[in-house]
């Protein structure tokens, strides 16, 4: 139950910090910050919860190398409340988005915009191949 109260506050916190598919989102990389490529792969899974509008959205675990990556890139980062700006590529789609720091899931939560997941035809279970950039 607290891990399920834990992901929501911080999807709630994340649906506050998204921008938009093909990098019209907001945010300016902050020219102190070395912009650092991580690549990951894995499986998207979908939200399974009759009690929320998050029911069937699409998300993707960033764990092992890439969250190690991930966390050597944020050592000098300005202090977050466990969302962190990025830019995403899958495939052919670049968007600017945040992750969340998820502790439960052993590293960062992705959430897969919905445009994204039409665009390059992605359904829970689908293994993708993804480029993560930490924005400023």
């Amino acid at each position: 139950m607290a891990q399920r109260l834990t992901l929501g506050l911080a999807l709630l916190l994340l649906t506050g910090c998204l921008g938009q598919a093909n990098g019209s989102g907001p945010g300016q990389t902050d020219a102190k910050r070395q912009m650092v490529s991580i690549a990951a792969s894995g499986k998207i899974w979908a939200w399974r919860d009759d009690d929320t509008s998050r029911s069937g959205q699409l998300f993707f675990d960033i764990r092992d190398k890439a969250a190690d990556e991930l966390r050597s890139a944020l050592i000098n980062a300005e202090p977050t409340i466990g969302v962190i700006p990025v830019s995403i590529t899958i495939g052919g789609t670049s968007w600017d988005t945040a992750i969340v720091d998820a502790s439960s899931h052993d590293g960062y939560l992705l959430e897969i915009d919905p445009s994204v997941a039409a665009s390059e035809n992605l359904s829970a279970g689908s293994i993708v191949e993804l480029t993560i950039q930490v924005r400023g």
